[in-house]
């Protein structure tokens, strides 16, 4: 289930039946074998979801090494597994 504005509901999804206003009863009628308990733990799970994704996203990681020649500005060598850890 998601929200959006009622305009793009009504004259779009709705028309083409591809979905239904949420009206006491409906989901039931639609899907009377998922409980309400149900439907709130997969919005949970699907909080928690966006929640990681965000904070991941935010995460930047930088591989450096020093180099093993007196010019920095210009990197020869390359980068091994054991480098890495």
């Amino acid at each position: 289930m998601v929200k959006v504005k009622e305009g793009y509901a009504f004259n779009d999804l709705i028309r083409r039946r591809i979905a239904v206003f949420d009206f006491p009863g409906v989901r039931q009628r639609l899907f009377p074998n998922i409980s309400n308990e149900m439907i709130e733990i997969k919005k949970m799970k699907y909080k928690e979801e966006v929640n990681f994704k965000n904070k991941i996203e935010k995460i930047s990681i930088e591989f450096i090494k020093n180099p093993s020649f007196s010019n920095i500005n210009v990197i020869k060598d390359n980068i091994s597994k054991e480098d890495i850890a």
